[in-house]
């Protein structure tokens, strides 16, 4: 069996997965499919912006989907050959941010694919409470989109209580386009989306999903009440808060460390940033439902499967923003 790990001065390799005795508490999943997130290229390119948590050796990536193979002795509320997809982090319980609900700022987070084998790999062992039911007849290359799916409803339940006329999404990838699905089912607004030059083909798809317009163009005098920026860099923050009408709202979910933005951009801009971090067990527990119902307009976001000896490739397409969604594929 194989698995991609993570070492700090040797980087990426395949190695041989060794299938350990079933920690107490745990499920073992086979995994079907596993998601390549940006938060995944940034730590094998080097520039994952919280290096001190990663430990060496971890089995890479936090997304993905599988089947339940063998369960603990004590009663489970799954059941083997469950499908199931999983929460990435999970919270310590007991910190000051985890006691006011804010377990998504936990202190002593675990984290799949940082601080803990993730699932680049045929199996995952992984505590019970992480782990959600899916229907059996959702398509894997739906049910691998949960994760992601979970951060768009995270900022869709942040922002529902507001008005607002009008919205723009900034970076059309999976977690963009994936805002777009979420904000559009939830009410009748137009949305128009951002991207590069590059992005046309991704663009097109924002189109299909209900995008009102989408641009390419580097200038554009229009203003919105609401804007998102999903496109994880600094560049992206910038053209968002550019975007978004004085009084109005400026989300960004991005990690970048670059120094593109001052503090005196952000006062002079006269807009209010809001800032999304991670997922709480309600987010997944939505995205599941989320699925359950509506999985039909996810269909044709999982544009891309390897294996994970083909990760070379797989790395080096997602860098040069090939399709929309890429996975590794487990057999």
């Amino acid at each position: 069996m194989k698995a991609l790990r993570y070492n700090k001065n040797t980087g990426v390799k395949v190695s041989n997965f060794i299938v350990n005795s079933l920690p107490k508490q745990s499920l073992r999943i086979k995994l079907l499919a596993s998601g390549i997130c940006a938060t995944d290229m940034k730590i094998v390119d080097n520039k994952y912006y919280n290096k001190e948590v990663l430990i060496d050796n971890v089995i890479l990536g936090h997304e993905g989907c599988g089947i339940i193979e063998s369960t603990p002795s004590e009663k489970s509320h799954l059941n083997v050959g469950d499908h199931v997809v999983f929460e990435t982090v999970r919270p310590c319980g007991n910190c000051e941010f985890c006691t006011q609900s804010y377990t998504n700022f936990c202190k002593n987070w675990s984290h799949i694919g940082i601080n803990k084998d993730g699932t680049y790999a045929d199996y995952i062992d992984l505590e019970q409470e992480q782990v959600h039911k899916v229907p059996s007849h959702i398509p894997w290359k739906v049910s691998v989109l949960t994760e992601p799916l979970a951060i768009a409803l995270h900022s869709l339940n942040a922002l529902k209580h507001l008005s607002f006329s009008n919205m723009a999404i900034v970076g059309p990838g999976i977690i963009g386009i994936l805002h777009l699905i979420a904000f559009k089912l939830h009410g009748d607004i137009d949305i128009d989306v951002f991207g590069l030059h590059s992005d046309k083909a991704r663009l097109k798809t924002a189109a299909d999903k209900g995008a009102k317009t989408v641009f390419t163009a580097e200038s554009f005098s229009n203003k919105y009440d609401l804007v998102i920026d999903t496109s994880g860099t600094a560049e992206g923050f910038k053209k968002a808060l550019s975007l978004t009408s004085v009084g109005g709202i400026c989300r960004t979910l991005s990690l970048s460390t670059d120094n593109t933005l001052s503090a005196s951009d952000l006062v002079k801009s006269g807009v209010t940033v809001n800032s999304g971090r991670g997922i709480t067990k309600t987010d997944m527990e939505s995205a599941v439902k989320f699925i359950s119902y509506n999985y039909s307009l996810l269909d044709g976001l999982c544009t891309h499967s390897y294996s994970l000896d083909e990760y070379e490739m797989a790395f080096e397409n997602v860098r040069s923003g090939v399709g929309i969604k890429s996975v590794f594929r487990h057999k």
